[in-house]
């Protein structure tokens, strides 16, 4: 799996595209279901493709991308499956969470607001 973060200035708006290495065709774009800045690219399978970030849930990935933050820690040991993927996009320590398929959105502050990144659980079969 490889991730691809992206960020348009000019809309405010961050891309994270959870599998950059292959071709996707999203079927139905849909508004995360508690948080009304974050919504979920998913193709016919029924797979979380991308997540797109707006307002102020797209300003940690901007911080990161644009303005030269930087972003070391590398445990993340919340994995459903233990078989999977973690991305941060801050340090901060995540107070909530929402599953949503097999994503785990992380987020900073409780009530599902201050994005900082998924969880995602890869099928042992796909790992």
């Amino acid at each position: 799996m490889k991730a691809k973060l992206s960020y348009d200035s000019e809309a405010d708006m961050g891309y994270i595209y959870l599998n950059a290495n292959k071709e996707i065709s999203i079927d139905l774009t849909e508004e995360l279901e508690v948080n009304a800045f974050i919504s979920i690219d998913i193709d016919k399978k029924k797979t979380i493709e991308g997540i797109e970030l707006s307002a102020d849930e797209a300003a940690g990935l901007r911080d990161l991308l644009y303005k030269g933050e930087t972003y070391t820690k590398t445990d993340h040991p919340y994995l459903k499956t233990g078989h999977g993927f973690s991305l941060r996009i801050s340090e901060k320590a995540v107070k909530s969470r929402y599953r949503a398929s097999e994503v785990a959105f992380c987020f900073a502050e409780d009530e599902y607001k201050g994005f900082i990144g998924i969880d995602l659980d890869i099928p042992e079969e796909l790992s």
